[in-house]
């Protein structure tokens, strides 16, 4: 991941919260390790984030990932990661857009619009990690929660040679 990570990450109505490219320092592998899994599969955990209690689930196949960070039941981070151009990468960003969308509390959230995560399915950067922040919990914690999962989203792109 010599040149960074793309990294785009919007509100619930589909306004741009983050974009970019950023080079997010290296990740301790013991502290990350346990998010990621050894492989393709389904990782559950729970992590303190700036004093908050959340769950993690990361989804792992073939250089690609679904994540999903909630406190309770709420979800308050989900995201994509891709690290390649391959037609699978284009149809999992659609599927995740399409996935977002259906979701009762996100298209609650969406204020009828009727596209909001567009920007998500175009993007042609990569790595990349595109998310979508519910901004349910308090702004110190939004942002030391995008702080993580970016280390998160550099330990996976260095983990598959992105």
């Amino acid at each position: 991941m010599a040149d960074g990570l793309y990294r785009l990450v919007v509100l619930p109505d589909g306004t741009p919260f983050a974009a970019g490219f950023v080079s997010p320092p290296a990740q301790e592998p013991a502290a990350i390790a346990p998010y990621l899994g050894a492989g393709d599969g389904t990782v559950r955990r729970s992590l303190s984030v700036a004093g908050a209690r959340l769950s993690a689930q990361v989804t792992r196949e073939a250089g690609r990932a679904l994540s999903t960070l909630s406190q309770g039941d709420v979800p308050v981070l989900c995201s994509v990661l891709a690290a390649g151009r391959a037609p699978e990468d284009a149809e999992l960003l659609r599927e995740f857009v399409v996935s977002m969308h259906e979701a009762a509390p996100l298209r609650a959230l969406a204020r009828g619009k009727a596209a909001p995560f567009a920007a998500i399915a175009a993007a042609a950067e990569r790595p990349l990690w595109a998310a979508i922040l519910i901004p349910v919990v308090a702004p110190p914690v939004r942002a030391a929660l995008l702080a993580w999962h970016l280390g998160l989203a550099r330990a996976f792109f260095d983990a598959v040679g992105a």
